[in-house]
């Protein structure tokens, strides 16, 4: 399957599963980095990494049998940032259908929970085996792909143009409050609050239970 971000590390012209099957190939035998490790549960795990540019490229995960056979279970293109983006804690929560990780993170200063992939599979399975918990904190490195952008400049405003937008804010901020000089604000539960709260009910069903399981 052609993963919607290749063409952001420079496969714009990559459509054919034949062609992506030789480039898995190609990385599985020759790559720039290797890492394995063991899950839970004691399966071998390997992802190999090859680099097309600098910070960007291809990492190919899966699982390692008998003989020295790779089974590849997914690939996801990247892009490595090269330094914290955030200081907040973050759990990690294991993907249904695959040996993959995704993070969550309350992010204080945006004001909404952060849901990501987690990149660095092997270090999370490394983590737990040695300390027994899921969990990262004080080192989270966030980077994206996109597919395309847009630049946005500041419009100088006219005198209208920020009374206008003075009288809409007041609008929304709604009733004073005597006591307090303050504005209150009452809003329904927004979209990010909602989505989290169907996610913790998801992940409490299907994912928490993983590494329990594996340890029985």
């Amino acid at each position: 399957m052609i993963h919607t971000f290749l063409k952001s590390i420079g496969f714009s012209e990559l459509y054919q599963n034949k062609e992506l099957y030789q480039l898995v190939g190609d990385i599985i035998r020759n790559p720039d980095e290797r890492a394995m490790d063991q899950d839970t549960c004691g399966n071998e795990i390997a992802c190999f990494t090859k680099y097309v540019e600098n910070d960007m490229g291809i990492c190919v995960c899966g699982s390692l049998l008998e003989e020295n056979q790779f089974q590849m279970e997914y690939y996801f293109p990247f892009f490595r940032g090269s330094g914290i983006t955030t200081m907040e804690p973050v759990e990690i929560e294991r993907h249904a259908s695959s040996e993959s990780f995704f993070g969550i993170c309350d992010e204080l200063k945006m004001g909404i929970p952060l849901i990501f992939f987690v990149n660095n599979v092997a270090d999370v399975f490394r983590e737990y085996r040695h300390n027994r918990q899921c969990s990262l904190s004080n080192n989270t490195v966030l980077s994206a792909l996109a597919c395309n952008g847009k630049i946005l400049l500041p419009i100088m405003k006219t005198k209208e143009m920020a009374a206008l937008k003075r009288k809409s804010s007041k609008k929304k901020d709604g009733p004073d409050d005597a006591g307090q000089g303050r504005r209150q604000v009452s809003y329904g539960k927004s979209y990010a609050e909602r989505y989290g709260s169907l996610l913790e009910r998801v992940t409490a069903r299907y994912e928490r239970r993983y590494f329990k399981y594996c340890r029985k």
